[in-house]
């Protein structure tokens, strides 16, 4: 749970970050220039290919104009020959006479084929204007030269722009790809590299731990052999509750060390009953969060027989780690209450621990399973990345969070009953 009102915000910061950032506007840079440039070679390639079909008119017009015989046949012949592009070439009146390198067979005797030719003609002209070729000759009388519509010329740009328009898609997707790529990448080094930090300081802390704990049960068993029997009564109750309570805070200690040598590397799971662990922590921290002084009312809902694969010691870690997120969502609220509901659903044990608190604020839920991150002011934000450690990475399993401001907040884990291999 997360309080609502006053806040600090803590991140985990790394210095790859400005890494990344620098790494990101180079394949934004890169992105940009080859669309560019493949935009420049699109245009070059369509004002050459405009300069061919100019120039084959231009070409068409002189031998019109020299009156060579059966000059339809031999300019069809040269189109042929030396375009490598769509052509069709008609009268004035719109009669196809000529076409080349459309895939389609001119046969004037054969309506379908006329018809289709037709249909990449209109295509060709919603492109590109088709070409006038005249014809050229001196009027005998007025001795100037006059011109005459003869041919059009129609042209389709060749499939190399076609490429070449996809050509900056392709691009694009290769670049957001690559980013992409380098992005998880990345991610995944920063993920193994916490991990890595993780099981370190975990194994630390239990090193640190377990020294000055097997030293004080020494202590302890040397203060048990004083024979307090000799006390007087005042002094001995006070002497044994003192031991009492030493004892209990050894255990603790013994149990800390134990859930931190135990996070810093994937746990043996042993088949147990998933109500009875969650019980037995629900019991735990009713007396160490002081539910009743709290004031803080304690619903619980188990369902019987539940046998999944768990390591007790973690999942009792996460159950007390989310009761104690609730029972700090709970300081201002007028109705404190906790539900804990233990279920199963088909192939999966449900743990659900919602609570009556203030909620969590949507621009926030989503970091707050990230190591670091807390709105408290007080501790190291890694209790819910420790949570979601234990539930994701050991147990197969996932957790997920519901909430809405002012209203409260559920967690729910989800885990596996057959484990996954």
């Amino acid at each position: 749970m997360v309080k609502i009102g006053r806040m600090r915000r803590y991140a985990l910061r790394r210095p790859g970050s400005m890494a990344m950032l620098y790494f990101f506007i180079g394949v934004v840079i890169i992105g940009i220039i080859t669309l560019l440039y493949s935009h420049l070679i699109i245009n070059q390639v369509r004002a050459e290919v405009k300069r061919t079909s100019s120039a084959y008119a231009t070409l068409s017009t002189l031998l019109i104009s020299s009156r060579i015989p059966q000059v339809s046949e031999m300019l069809a012949e040269e189109i042929g020959e030396t375009i490598n592009f769509p052509t069709i070439i008609t009268d004035k009146t719109g009669e196809i006479i000529a076409a080349k390198n459309t895939k389609v067979e001119l046969k004037p005797d054969d309506p379908a084929s006329m018809r289709e030719l037709k249909r990449i003609m209109e295509e060709m002209d919603k492109s590109n204007d088709p070409i006038p070729i005249y014809s050229y000759h001196m009027n005998p009388n007025t001795k100037e030269i006059e011109k005459n519509l003869m041919f059009y010329f129609h042209y389709k740009e060749p499939h190399l722009i076609t490429l070449l328009l996809w050509l900056p898609i392709l691009e694009i997707v290769i670049i957001v790809l690559f980013l992409f790529l380098g992005i998880m990448s990345y991610n995944n080094m920063r993920r193994s590299e916490r991990e890595a930090l993780w099981a370190g300081m975990a194994k630390e802390t239990a090193h640190q731990i377990g020294t000055p704990v097997s030293s004080l049960i020494g202590w302890l068993e040397i203060l048990k052999e004083i024979e307090i029997k000799k006390l007087r009564v005042k002094d001995r109750t006070m002497v044994e509750k003192a031991l009492s309570e030493i004892e209990n805070d050894i255990r603790r200690l013994k149990r800390i060390s134990t859930r931190f040598g135990s996070i810093g590397e994937k746990p043996n799971l042993k088949k147990q009953n998933l109500s009875t662990v969650v019980k037995k922590a629900i019991d735990y921290s009713k007396k160490r969060f002081k539910l009743d002084r709290e004031g803080i009312s304690l619903e619980e809902r188990y369902e019987e027989d539940i046998f999944i694969p768990l390591n007790e010691e973690q999942i009792s870690w996460c159950i007390e780690n989310l009761v104690k997120n609730s029972v700090f969502a709970l300081e201002k609220s007028k109705k404190k209450s906790i539900t804990i509901t233990v279920k199963r659903i088909n192939q999966t044990a449900v743990i659900s621990i919602r609570d009556t608190g203030s909620g969590i604020e949507k621009s926030i839920r989503r970091h707050i399973f990230n190591p670091g991150f807390t709105t408290k002011r007080y501790g190291w934000g890694f209790g819910l990345s420790l949570v979601k450690r234990i539930v994701e990475e050991f147990h197969n399993g996932r957790i997920k969070v519901n909430s809405k401001v002012g209203e409260g907040t559920e967690f729910v884990i989800l885990i596996p009953t057959k484990p996954i291999k």
